[in-house]
């Protein structure tokens, strides 16, 4: 009982000093979600409107309500619900096939990892009131339902697939029944980015993630689909995959089983913000290149039509391979992966930029290109001056305007020596997200030479003085924040006459 009162007076007290400064839902979007434990759910109510999170993942053990067979205590759970209530934030709960008296396994636990195995009831009956009941508690409250975790990994799951059908298939009908609105999801299964597969393996892992996944879906017992996908956009293809061809390939596992019209939830995501080892494997990582993992992991995400995606945590933490996930490190300092988040909370997940198919671009015939909805003039040719160093970048169209003759941008004859490289807002702002690749549509519409690649803006990261944010061109990713020392190309622009 004194967890779950500290619990409660950690929310409190965290609200208390805020003053209720931010407006949670200023911003807060339902596509994005963030995973919490109960320990950490205070922190993640805490950020929850700075990085606009509308809904928050946190797994729920069977023991925890149900403590003895008909003996159920809902203090904390109600503490979840109402404060999430409170703070326009939607909750869904991992549930757990968890029990010290439910289940044949006492004590649910692998030590060396940290890890929590559910387990099939030894009553059926007795697991399907609980769920009957917390769904009629709840009803009406903004609270989702996800049915255990990673069942195809032993450590959080210790039956066979026939067993987990039969657990699905039991908690959507008890949910249905006395909530046909509550939205209920399958569980996702373990992607396995933390092994190493060799080439001659990575075939026979595949086949069995598919045995259980198709196996699954063939229930049609769920609302949305949920999937952990921690491999990656770009740069690292682990295992012979990447974050687009695992997605990808349940995408083909819904449509044979006839639910592609079911919802996807990423309810697990997340990069490494430093090099890490595991198996045997190095992945190189920085916390710049988290940032920009999550932006183009995000990207590629809702462009093959994921309803909501959940970022692992707030937090750094002390866990193998995935402690280093945190938007923030282990003190609370921000990563540049934090303002990432919040772009996407502002703009929106599946939303147009300012920039569309409409808009207006006259070609001056000297080499410039005036976009007539913002009143700025862009140099027409997108790569005048190469990569530079954010320094250099500066110094460069510094100097451009001091001897435009030692340059040769495509076309270029106009004589201004006002050019500087562009903020934040101004890059971002040609984004178009009805594209896959925005350079591609920007050499469509009059401009030459634009790269699919990585330009500086000249908006100082505020987090870190040693950052500044960029915007990538090649599939219309949000700005991340990056090293100055880092090469990265350069454009130039100035206010129209």
């Amino acid at each position: 009982m004194m967890r779950k009162i500290s619990t409660k007076l950690m929310i409190a007290l965290s609200f208390f000093v805020l003053g209720y400064v931010y407006n949670t839902q200023a911003f807060a979007s339902p596509q994005l979600g963030m995973n919490s434990s109960p320990e950490e759910f205070p922190k993640a109510m805490e950020n929850a409107s700075d990085l606009g999170i509308g809904i928050v993942r946190i797994p729920l053990d069977w023991q925890e309500v149900e403590t003895s067979p008909d003996v159920f205590d809902w203090v904390e759970t109600d503490d979840f619900v109402e404060t999430a209530q409170t703070e326009g934030v939607e909750i869904l709960f991992n549930l757990r096939c968890i029990s010290s008296w439910g289940t044949n396994i006492q004590t649910h636990g692998t030590p060396d990892t940290g890890y929590h195995s559910g387990a099939p009831p030894t009553n059926m009956s007795d697991w399907a009131d609980f769920v009957s009941q917390l769904a009629t508690r709840y009803k009406g409250k903004g609270v989702r339902y996800e049915i255990e975790n990673e069942v195809n990994a032993p450590a959080f799951w210790s039956g066979t697939v026939d067993d987990y059908v039969s657990l699905l298939q039991t908690s959507y009908q008890a949910i249905k029944s006395v909530d046909p609105q509550a939205a209920v999801l399958c569980a996702a299964m373990s992607c396995g980015v933390t092994l190493n597969l060799q080439e001659s393996e990575q075939s026979e892992f595949t086949s069995l993630l598919n045995e259980w996944q198709s196996a699954i879906l063939a229930t049609k017992a769920f609302d949305a689909v949920a999937v952990h996908n921690y491999y990656f956009p770009s740069e690292i293809t682990a295992n012979g995959v990447t974050y687009t061809t695992y997605l990808q390939n349940i995408i083909n596992l819904m449509q044979q089983a006839g639910v592609s019209d079911k919802q996807i939830w990423v309810t697990e995501s997340g990069y490494i913000a430093q090099t890490t080892r595991t198996d045997g494997r190095v992945d190189e990582s920085s916390t710049s290149q988290q940032a920009t993992w999550l932006s183009e992991s995000y990207q590629q995400a809702y462009a093959l039509g994921v309803d909501r995606s959940f970022w692992l945590i707030v937090d750094d933490r002390s866990e193998p391979y995935f402690g280093s996930m945190g938007l923030a490190d282990k003190r609370g300092n921000h990563r540049p992966a934090w303002s990432t988040m919040q772009g996407f909370s502002r703009r929106g997940t599946n939303q147009p930029t300012a920039a569309s198919t409409t808009k207006n671009f006259k070609d001056n015939g000297d080499g410039t290109i005036t976009d007539e909805q913002t009143g700025l003039m862009w140099l027409k040719d997108g790569n005048a001056f190469g990569r530079k160093s954010w320094k250099e970048s500066i110094d460069v169209v510094d100097d451009f305007n001091a001897h435009p003759r030692d340059y040769k941008p495509q076309g270029y004859t106009a004589k201004y020596k006002d050019w500087r490289l562009p903020d934040i807002n101004e890059l971002e702002g040609l984004v178009n997200a009805q594209y896959l690749d925005t350079s591609a549509w920007l050499n469509q519409s009059g401009f030459v030479n634009m790269q699919p690649a990585d330009y500086w803006s000249s908006t100082d990261y505020r987090y870190d003085c040693t950052y500044a944010w960029y915007v990538v061109m090649e599939n219309g990713t949000l700005p991340a924040a990056g090293n100055k020392e880092h090469s990265r190309y350069v454009w130039a622009v100035r206010y129209a006459d």
